[in-house]
């Protein structure tokens, strides 16, 4: 509208009752439409929600789950990003993790061809406690944290030695049984100790003690390998990188075995002279 006084229009009126919105659709409209998406994620009947991206209300904040998730029909996966081996390196594989609320427990899953990387790996309050190798065979613990045992509890633990594995274990290891390869047809060049007055002879020169291992207070009772490796190299066994030399009491109790025997026919024959 003009006045006299200017050549402008000056009187606006606002619009009332009007719906505006680039889409061109009335308030009605809209709504309905909004209704429609949500009967299509919602399945009211099954109490089921069909989404394909979960994401948090405010920006920034995580999505916090406070009855149990049941994911037995589904599978988990990240958006594959590259994980850093530490000094900077980063490998060209992908890992999946699933952490606890603060972040320090975590149990990660690596996509990974390498038997020096890790596939699975486990963390309590933020260092790794257990890993496996990325071939599935090897086993590591961590202990840079004063771990010191690798407890079997309540099962036979079995190696299976026509593949020449080895299994070190730093502490103490608990198990109800442990059992050694020793079948006949698993063995080549099996030769008898003949000679078994010999061997008590070798024996004499091996001795009992008491003993502590280095770090601990416990009293111990056994033999110093290398003692017995003078007389029997074939009951030690060595751990390459620091040549620490282990006994194989299995083998030493045939070595016993054999002893026992050469006194036995001693005895029959001090019996028979009589």
């Amino acid at each position: 509208m003009q006045n006299t006084n200017s050549k402008f229009v000056v009187n606006i009126i606002p619009l009332q009752n009007v719906v505006s919105n680039t889409s061109g659709l009335d308030a009605t409209a809209q709504l309905s439409n909004a209704v429609g998406n949500i009967q299509q994620m919602i399945n009211f009947d099954q109490k089921a929600i069909y989404t394909n991206f979960l994401s948090a209300y405010t920006p920034g904040n995580s999505i916090e789950v406070l009855s149990p998730l049941n994911l037995c029909n589904v599978g988990i996966t990240s958006n594959n990003t590259p994980y850093s081996t530490g000094g900077g390196t980063t490998c060209n594989t992908y890992s999946n993790a699933i952490t606890s609320a603060s972040g320090n427990t975590f149990i990660s899953l690596y996509d990974t061809p390498f038997v020096s990387s890790p596939a699975i790996s486990m963390g309590v309050q933020g260092h790794q406690v257990f890993q496996i190798g990325g071939t599935g065979n090897g086993l590591f613990y961590d202990n840079t944290h004063t771990a010191t045992e690798f407890r079997v509890s309540s099962v036979n633990f079995t190696a299976d030695l026509g593949t020449f594995s080895t299994v070190t274990v730093g502490g103490t290891c608990y198990a109800q049984n442990f059992v050694n390869l020793s079948d006949e047809r698993a063995k080549y060049d099996i030769q008898a100790l003949l000679n078994m007055s010999s061997i008590s002879a070798k024996l004499q020169n091996i001795n009992p003690y008491y003993f502590k291992y280095s770090g601990k207070h416990t009293k111990e009772i056994g033999l110093l390998a290398q003692e017995l490796e003078a007389e029997f190299p074939e009951c030690i066994d060595s751990e390459g990188h620091s040549e620490k030399k282990y006994v194989k009491y299995n083998s030493v109790v045939t070595i016993l075995l054999a002893a026992v025997r050469s006194l036995n026919e001693r005895v029959k024959a001090l019996e028979s002279g009589l």
